[in-house]
């Protein structure tokens, strides 16, 4: 994330077709198509555009900002549902807004951060040199902004926050 910031909104916008990736010898990568290829029909693309829209906030504007904060209140889980509505609203399909879709976007962030650890591999098969990564220091950031513990219970308070002030009667 820290040398491509703007990573989750570029991919967000390749994904709804706002804009255009473009490979080595300068032909335009088409996601629809290739979404297509696996059958996705179009309101699952966009719940697939908006995780990728998402994927880094729930780890950095609701885990870290509670847990590096003095005095967290509800408005970060109003900015983050906000923002995930917001980015539903970019699409054709504004019914893909619900709970499931926060849980989704809960899992996949905290996937995404379990994941950007270091990765430490040699192969026999092939000539790839062993890469080792550098650590962070304390543990890796799943582990430092507690995600398996302290992140359970953000989940549950930012899924009743949903229940009480976002979801359908």
């Amino acid at each position: 994330f820290f040398t491509k910031p703007q990573h989750p909104k570029v991919g967000f916008d390749y994904l709804i077709g706002k804009s255009f990736y473009r490979t080595k010898n300068n032909t335009i990568f088409d996601f629809n198509s290739y979404l297509n290829h696996f059958e996705f029909n179009d309101g699952q693309k966009a719940i697939i555009a908006v995780l990728v829209g998402i994927h880094y906030d729930f780890g950095l504007q609701v885990i870290a900002r509670i847990t590096y904060t003095k005095n967290p209140n509800k408005n970060i889980f109003k900015n983050y549902l906000n923002k995930l509505k917001n980015l539903v609203s970019k699409t054709k399909y504004p019914d893909i807004f619900n709970r499931a879709l926060v849980i989704m976007s809960m899992v996949v962030s905290a996937a995404d951060v379990r994941a950007a650890q270091p990765v430490y591999y040699s192969s026999t098969l092939f000539n790839i040199p062993s890469q080792i990564l550098p650590v962070h220091k304390g543990g890796t950031k799943y582990e430092q902004l507690k995600f398996d513990t302290k992140g359970k219970i953000i989940r549950d308070a930012l899924l009743a926050y949903y229940d009480e002030h976002y979801q359908k009667n």
